[in-house]
């Protein structure tokens, strides 16, 4: 600024110059001129010079820098030693906090103690109570009593034998006796099947075979004897099939009194069991039951309700048929036809299909009595048909197939 301010003085200085002695000559106008712009170019640098030094020395509220940097230095001094002292806070609260952690267990703990002395001094103070009134009572009677001992008591010398051991074994066998008592109303008040014995003495019809219960924990002795239990249900097949003087094929009708039977899950056992034998076999189920056939052998789903209206007879109801799994085995191919029937009590039969039955099998729980009602039922299946009916107990449990299967 001070060099500008030098040049705008010489400027000056030359411009008085040429405005004194040149101001008739052209050329001493042209340079006064320029001399001019040079002067004003000179003011404008100090006055810019002006302005920087100012905005470089004040703050943008005009405030002198100077005096901020004090404050800001005054500042971080109070700053810096507030920190100080709240960090010195900060551990006194933690030592307290560290303090009222470690005794506040200490209180609750000595508070417990405080009650269960109290508890013991005032069970102390009832039995110390209770012992003086019994002295006292003791020895209100020994003063108020004219008692004499005429005859001292004859002690035995022997004591008297224990009955602990006599009332252990009489406690023991009253425990068996109820409990064998229990067992036994129970197995008398219960009117289910339980066994084939018992399904052939209140059904009356024999007994073809059982399937176990299903939903019992899988062992592999559970598993043998349901793999006995089903090849003796092949054999008792293939057996009426090769003596029966009827034409191929086989067919075998699969009954129930009631939904849920367990009638569809004993053709499908068997379709199975009869087609890894090698026996042509197929399986004719009602589509109304819902369930889709699990078993590798050839399968058809007719509808029951046509079937009933209509009277289809076996090839009607298979050409009638959906078709599932029968890339195997063609019509006169089949050896053994297995057709599951509708509940008996919940819907029409196939009346035309009954009549060419070779034999019937009706499935029945073996945890439900046999009422009344069944009997009737099944008087009228066999009054609609010719094949001899059997049962095949279903949901057997295990030791009962084996007492049944030897």
């Amino acid at each position: 600024m001070l060099e500008q301010r030098k040049k705008l003085s010489r400027l000056n200085a030359s411009i008085a110059d040429q405005e004194l002695f040149g101001r008739q000559d052209p050329a001493a106008l042209a340079k006064t001129k320029q001399l001019k712009a040079e002067a004003d170019k000179a003011a404008e640098a100090i006055q810019s010079n002006v302005d920087s030094y100012y905005a470089q020395s004040n703050s943008t509220e005009g405030i002198p820098n100077k005096d901020l940097l004090g404050e800001w230095v005054q500042n971080m001094v109070l700053v810096e030693s507030n920190r100080a002292k709240l960090n010195v806070m900060n551990r006194r609260k933690q030592e307290f906090e560290r303090e009222y952690q470690r005794m506040a267990p200490l209180g609750a703990t000595l508070k417990r103690i405080a009650r269960e002395i109290d508890l013991a001094e005032k069970a102390y103070l009832s039995v110390l109570a209770s012992l003086n009134a019994s002295k006292a009572t003791q020895q209100n009677t020994q003063y108020t009593a004219n008692l004499k001992i005429v005859d001292p008591p004859d002690l035995p010398s022997k004591p008297k034998s224990n009955k602990l051991l006599m009332l252990v074994l009489l406690s023991g066998l009253g425990g068996l006796v109820v409990v064998a008592g229990t067992v036994v109303g129970l197995g008398m008040l219960d009117k289910s099947l339980k066994n084939p014995e018992g399904a052939f003495r209140q059904i009356g019809l024999p007994v073809a075979g059982m399937m176990l219960d299903t939903h019992a924990r899988p062992t592999l002795q559970l598993q043998a004897s349901q793999q006995r239990s089903l090849d003796q249900l092949v054999r008792h097949i293939l057996l009426k099939a090769n003596t029966s003087p009827t034409p191929s094929p086989f067919v075998v009708g699969i009954f129930s009194v009631q939904r849920h039977e367990g009638k569809t899950t004993l053709c499908q056992a068997l379709s199975q069991r009869c087609h890894e034998m090698g026996v042509q076999t197929l399986a004719l189920y009602p589509e109304t039951d819902g369930e889709e056939s699990n078993s590798d052998a050839p399968s058809l789903y007719y509808p029951s309700e046509a079937a009933a209206v209509h009277g289809w007879p076996l090839e009607q109801l298979i050409q009638n048929a959906t078709p599932k799994r029968m890339t195997e085995v063609s019509g006169p191919d089949v050896q053994v036809v297995l057709v599951e029937f509708p509940a008996l009590r919940e819907e029409a039969l196939p009346v035309g299909l009954l009549r060419q039955l070779s034999l019937i099998f009706l499935t029945v729980p073996a945890t439900r009595a046999w009422r009344l009602t069944d009997h009737n039922t099944v008087e009228q299946l066999r009054a609609a048909t010719s094949a001899p009916v059997e049962v095949v107990l279903s949901g057997v449990e295990q030791h009962y197939a084996e007492e049944a299967l030897g």
